[in-house]
Parts: structure tokens; C-alpha cells; sequence
């Protein structure tokens, strides 16, 4: 057993120590060298003007969000509530809560059948959501851990990864069942469809490719490597390009451009810190990145693969959706339980941004630490002075031995 043995000393002879000590613990730990930002929630931080319109508390956990156009309405899946919370544009509420299976994630809006099609990662199954009653209309069985999902509009089928498998499965929504299944490789993590050449686009996380599937055929047609581990992945209709973030070591903070004609990557854009989700704003023509890492979204134009701003949003952001009919964007802050929507006048150059994640949480608590410690030390200085002049004696600064605390071995030994 290490030997023990109790510290002590006087504040009154080491508070000057003790203030700088914590000034430069304080200046050390919330440079960016040091720690990883993760932002306050925009809502928290009046001096920016809040970028938000609104910040709608929904379920535990909010992950995927899908926008239904027919009824100006947001869904969004509750990973730890079990539920699907759907939000009216109109004025930003909850205007119900849907029950669903284990771990809701992936959301999909089915325009023919006006359906939502929900992915239970931990129940193995997909939920089918009627958008007029707001209830489960069927309940599909898959082989494993489905994740994303999206729809193609051209046969009315929808396209879920199941990651465990390593497939795609593809499902009918005239029959609610599994029609086919196409084996992609490791960890098939993200999916977008491409409505120009009638192909999915879906991301290999650990094997660190982009299979290209021919919806017709249901076959894979190409395979596009990447150096990088691609996650979410979105298409952009008007300049034919599949938008893909990239979240893992050590090439992560960007995203990557492909052109769907040539299969091949024509751009890398940082943006913010381990992105995921990503989304197509059809109405300014930029791209939305979700950054989780720094807790805010950036805007890329797709025009000049640039930067155009970065906004705050809640802790924690995952994913997000664009609301054609508003002009508003939708995302999922996982850690704060609630949904930042962010309309298309925030996303310019003159918004308030936040292009290095800004101050975070952890930051905050440092210094918030730091101040009550020298509090609390200036305090013990006072009420010792007061007990000098009334007593005369001066305090002992020498350690005295004893039972204390134990010494911990180093992690690092």
C-alpha cells in the first residue's frame, strides 16, 4: 500500500501563489491547444444575438430529423425517449409524440405514401409512421441494427443500412417488406440519394469508401475510396455533387465533394470539429454540416466549396434538416434534448459564427473553478485576519505529519 501522509498549509502565506496558479491553470486549459471545444447552446449566450428563431425541447436524445412538405411538419427521432416528437413550422411546438421501437434514429419521408419511415436500431426493425394519424402503421423486421435511411422517389423504395451486416436493405413501401438485400461492406453508416442519376451514395465509416448503387439494378455500379472516414452524406441536386462529412482520425474536420459523373472527390472543406450529419439547402444553395465536436453547423457553398459561417447550436448537434417551405433549417442538439431552428438570413457572413467552435462548457467550468477557489481562498485570508487580531496569534504554515491521503500511482507510469 503507498504511503500516506496529510498535506497542509496556511493560506494566509501562499494565497498570492495560489491566485496566480489559478490564472495560469485557467489561461492554459481553455486554449485551443488544450481542450476540444464543445459550445454553449446559442440560446445561453445573449451577446451573440442568438442566430436561432427558436429552440424547441423535444424527447432524449434527438438524433435523425425528417421535414413532410405536405404538412409543413419536422420529425424528429428520440434515441432514448423510444419516441418521434413532430414539430409544426409554423410556430415551432411539439404537436405530438409518437412511440416507436428501441433507439430511433434514421428518419425518411415517404412523399408518395405520406409515410415516415423510422430506422429502431436497437429493436432491428424500421417503424412505418402514418403523417395523417401520427401513429405506427407497420413495424418491418430487418436482420441487424439499422441505422440510415433514405427514400428514392423514382420506385417508391427505401434504402436502410444495417450496420452490423455490413447491407442494404431495400424495402417496399407498397408491401412494408424487404425486397432485396446488397452487401456493401463494413459499417454502412450513411445514405443519400441521388435523384439526377437515379443512384444511392452510401458511406463504408471503417472501410473508408462510398458505394455507389444503382437503384434499377440494385447492384453496386462503383466504389469511390477515401481517405478519410466518411459519415453523413447528402446530394446536391443542382450542381450533381454528394456532399460526405468526415469524423474519425486523422483526417477528420472536413468535407468532401463528389461530383456523381465522374465518381470522383473534386473538393476537401474544413469546417467544424468531428462533422456528421449533413444536409442540402435548396434555398440559399449551400450545404449544412452538423459538427457535434465544436457544437455548431457550417454553411459551404456549393458554388465555391467555401466556408460561407459558422453557427452555434445546442451541445451536442447530430443531425439536420432543411424546411423548403420556410426556409429554415432544423437541427438535432443530442446532449441539450431539444431542436435549433436556424432560419436562411443567419446563414451569411454577417451572422454570428463561430468557425473554431467558440468557447465551450468545459471552458467555462475551468474558469468558473479557478474564480470560487481564489473566492474561497480570499475568504479564509479574511476571516484569519480577523482571528489574528483577536487572538494575537500568528497561524502555523509548517506541513504536519499524519494520516492523509493515499497517493495515487500516475496513469501514464
Amino acid at each position: 500500500m503507498p504511503p500516506r501522509r496529510r498535506v497542509s498549509f496556511s493560506v494566509g502565506r501562499t494565497w498570492p501563489g495560489l491566485l496566480i496558479l489559478c490564472v495560469a491553470i485557467s489561461a492554459a486549459l481553455v486554449s485551443p491547444a488544450f481542450v476540444q471545444p464543445v459550445t454553449i447552446p446559442v440560446q445561453l449566450i445573449s451577446a451573440l444575438k442568438a442566430a436561432t428563431i427558436a429552440v424547441v425541447p423535444v424527447g432524449k436524445a434527438p438524433d435523425g430529423l425528417a421535414f413532410d412538405p405536405a404538412l409543413g411538419e419536422i420529425f424528429v427521432a428520440n434515441a432514448l425517449s423510444n419516441n418521434v416528437s413532430v414539430i409544426s413550422d409554423s410556430d415551432s411546438s411539439v404537436k405530438a409524440s409518437i412511440p416507436v421501437g428501441d433507439y430511433p434514429y434514421g428518419v425518411a419521408y415517404d412523399s408518395a405514401k405520406s409515410e415516415i419511415f423510422v430506422t429502431n436500431y436497437q429493436s432491428d426493425n424500421v417503424s412505418v409512421v402514418s403523417t395523417t394519424t401520427n401513429s405506427v402503421a407497420a413495424t418491418i423486421p430487418l436482420i441487424s441494427q439499422p441505422w440510415a435511411i433514405a427514400y428514392d422517389n423514382r420506385t417508391g423504395e427505401v434504402f436502410v443500412s444495417d450496420i452490423l451486416a455490413g447491407n442494404i436493405s431495400v424495402i417496399s413501401d407498397t408491401s412494408n417488406s424487404v425486397v432485396a438485400t446488397i452487401h456493401v461492406g463494413s459499417d454502412p453508416i450513411g445514405i443519400a440519394y441521388d435523384s439526377g442519376k437515379g443512384e444511392l451514395f452510401v458511406s463504408g465509416y471503417h472501410s473508408q469508401n462510398i458505394s455507389v448503387i444503382s437503384d434499377t439494378t440494385r447492384k453496386i455500379t462503383d466504389n469511390i475510396s477515401s481517405y478519410y472516414s466518411p459519415y453523413g452524406l447528402a446530394y446536391d441536386p443542382v450542381r450533381g455533387e454528394v456532399f460526405f462529412s468526415n469524423s474519425a482520425p486523422p483526417n477528420e474536420n472536413y468535407v468532401s465533394v463528389v461530383n456523381d459523373s465522374t465518381k470522383q472527390i473534386i473538393a476537401d472543406v474544413p469546417v467544424g470539429a468531428s462533422p456528421e450529419g449533413v444536409a442540402y439547402d435548396s434555398g440559399t444553395g449551400d450545404v449544412i454540416v452538423v459538427n457535434p465536436g465544436s457544437s455548431n453547423i457550417t454553411a459551404v457553398s456549393d458554388a465555391t466549396n467555401s466556408v460561407v459561417t459558422s453557427i452555434r447550436t445546442g451541445v451536442f448537434p447530430i443531425c439536420a434538416a432543411y424546411d423548403s417551405g420556410r426556409g429554415e433549417v432544423f437541427v438535432a442538439d443530442t446532449d441539450s434534448n431539444n431542436v435549433s431552428v436556424i432560419p436562411n438570413s443567419a446563414l451569411s457572413s454577417s451572422a454570428p459564427s463561430s468557425p473554431s467552435g467558440g468557447n465551450s462548457i468545459i471552458e467555462y467550468t475551468i474558469i468558473g473553478a479557478a474564480i470560487a477557489i481564489v473566492a474561497i481562498a480570499l475568504g479564509v485570508i479574511r476571516v484569519r485576519r480577523r482571528g489574528k487580531r483577536g487572538s494575537g496569534q500568528v497561524p502555523q504554515s509548517a506541513p504536519s505529519a499524519g494520516d492523509g491521503v493515499p497517493h495515487a500511482p500516475s496513469r501514464h507510469a
